[in-house]
C-alpha cells in the first residue's frame, strides 16, 4: 500500500481532489523495471522455445499467461513504441506456462492502482544465485528507454 498512499499524499499536497487524482491515475502509465530470465546455456529447456531472451540483445518485455507480470497488448505496444522512439533494443520474454514463475512489484502495484503497467527486465543468468550475470549493453538499452519514458 506504500505506492497508493504516497501518490495520494502527493496529490493532496498539490491541492488536487480525489476525483482529479483518480482521473490522472487512470490515464497514467507505469513501467516496472526488474530483471528477466535469460537463456542459460546449461538449462535451455527452462525457456519458452519461441521467446528466448539473450544477454546483450536488449530490454525484455515480460509476459506470462498467469498474469504474474503486469501488462497487456496495449502496454506491450506502448513500450515497443517507446523503445523504437528511444532507439532502444528490446526482446520478448514469455514465461513458460507449465513452469511457475515469480511475481513482480509491477503486478502487485497495478493491482493497487488502476494504471496500465508493463513489466520489463534485463535478461540475466542464474537469477537469485550468488553470482548473477547480465549483459552491459542491456543496461544501456534500459537507460535509453527510461530516459525517454521519463522525458529525457
Amino acid at each position: 500500500m506504500l505506492l497508493p498512499n504516497l501518490i495520494k499524499r502527493v496529490y493532496d499536497a498539490l491541492g488536487y481532489s480525489n476525483q482529479e487524482m483518480e482521473s490522472f491515475i487512470s490515464k497514467g502509465f507505469m513501467v516496472s523495471s526488474d530483471v528477466a530470465h535469460g537463456l542459460h546455456p546449461n538449462y535451455p529447456e527452462k525457456n519458452d522455445i519461441t521467446n528466448i531472451p539473450t544477454l546483450n540483445k536488449g530490454v525484455a518485455l515480460k509476459i506470462a499467461c498467469s498474469q504474474s507480470y503486469a501488462g497487456d497488448a496495449r502496454a506491450i505496444a506502448i513500450v515497443k513504441g517507446l523503445c523504437d522512439e528511444a532507439e532502444a533494443n528490446y526482446q520478448i520474454y514469455v514465461n513458460r506456462s507449465d513452469i511457475p514463475g515469480g511475481s513482480t512489484v509491477g503486478s502487485i502495484s497495478s493491482a493497487m492502482l488502476p494504471m496500465r503497467t508493463m513489466d520489463v527486465g534485463l535478461p540475466l543468468l542464474a537469477m537469485h544465485s550468488a553470482r548473477e550475470l547480465m549483459g552491459a549493453n542491456d543496461q544501456e538499452q534500459l537507460n535509453r528507454l527510461m530516459n525517454h519514458f521519463l522525458g529525457d
